[in-house]
């Protein structure tokens, strides 16, 4: 019997997982493999080869561009690299959120998260 997924996620698949997990402390370890390469001025480009997951490799293939407002004499071409920080903390809470949802049998229908970054530049 296939159960319909809850919030996007295949729960018996995610308890599957975290079964997996719980009985096998070598599953456990997760890496991640991203170069990035300066392209200039305040433009960089990050490239996501590969992750490891329990010892075995899996391929990747992205690029996270990354640049500086006008103002902060950047090209204004991509997302700085504050704007990529907050983004990837709100896209693994959101993650985190709906997993555990769906475990919990609890649907969502909307959320959103709106944090603020504030970096000062100080004199020591």
């Amino acid at each position: 019997m296939k159960t319909e997924p809850m919030n996007g996620i295949d729960v018996p698949a995610l308890k599957a997982f975290v079964d997996s997990v719980e009985n096998y402390p070598d599953r456990r370890t997760v890496g991640f493999r991203v170069t990035t390469e300066w392209k200039g001025q305040t433009k960089s480009v990050g490239k996501v080869s590969s992750y490891l997951l329990g010892g075995e490799e899996f391929s990747r293939d992205f690029e996270i561009h990354a640049d500086e407002p006008f103002e902060l004499l950047g090209g204004n071409t991509a997302p700085n690299p504050q704007e990529l920080l907050i983004a990837a903390l709100n896209a693994c809470l959101s993650v985190g959120y709906s997993a555990n949802a769906a475990a919990m049998g609890l649907s969502c229908t909307s959320w959103k998260l709106n944090p603020k970054g504030d970096w000062i530049c100080a004199d020591s």
